[in-house]
């Protein structure tokens, strides 16, 4: 909501407090995913926060590798990494993949990952690499470790955006994924590394995290094509 001559902007952290709610939902603090905007951020970045959620922080994935696994080592992406199928790279102490992380709705055909696009993911989405997440944690240590993301509060959220209507990609197990993907529309490709910490591959040196981010910046230098 713009407020003051459109000099500033106020955001509700519950959608339910902000008064466009009733009157101009599509206005109101949202997630782009909430039917009322009606423009999943899968269908702009390709990846989107409520297919992938939280890993390594607290006690979301707290003993996963950190980094991710390659799932389509001879994309371009991948030129002079030597990764193969099913290895890691960046993981621990690196931890590439970590804390907030982006996913797509998935199936997985003769082990390659698919989107399934009920979340708004565009055509032509490729899915390189993937690793666990969750969208929230319980407490089972009654108060004793840091959840970092409550499960509580996601579910509440997600009722305030659908209601009885909460879509069957986001039922069940509260489980979802960081990816790394790619996608062209037109003259523009989005590479998106779908996690908080890919920076954290840059500042160590990791070769991989530094090779990929070679290639993709290279291509688009060397291509013209619009990031």
């Amino acid at each position: 909501m713009l407020q003051d001559d459109d000099t500033t902007q106020v955001c509700h952290k519950d959608p339910r407090a902000d008064p466009l709610a009733e009157t101009e939902p599509e206005q109101a603090t949202t997630l782009w995913d909430a039917p009322a905007v009606g423009r999943p951020g899968a269908a702009t970045m390709g990846l989107t926060a409520v297919s992938g959620g939280y890993t390594r922080y607290g006690s979301t994935t707290p003993r996963s590798s950190g980094g991710y696994t390659v799932y389509r080592p001879r994309h371009w992406v991948f030129d002079g990494t030597d990764l193969r199928y099913g290895d890691v790279f960046g993981q621990a102490p690196i931890c590439v993949v970590g804390f907030e992380v982006d996913g797509v709705d998935y199936t997985v055909r003769n082990g390659i990952p698919h989107p399934t696009g009920a979340d708004g993911a565009p055509d032509g989405l490729a899915i390189l690499a993937m690793a666990p997440a969750v969208i929230g944690e319980t407490d089972e240590w009654q108060g004793m470790v840091p959840l970092g993301a409550p499960v509580d509060e996601v579910i509440s959220l997600t009722e305030a955006l659908y209601g009885t209507a909460v879509p069957e990609w986001m039922q069940g197990e509260r489980y979802g994924a960081a990816m790394m993907a790619v996608f062209s529309r037109g003259l523009g490709t989005v590479f998106n590394a779908g996690t908080c910490e890919w920076v954290n591959g840059l500042i160590h040196r990791d070769e991989f995290t530094e090779t990929i981010t070679h290639n993709v910046l290279r291509r688009f230098a060397t291509t013209g094509a619009k990031p």
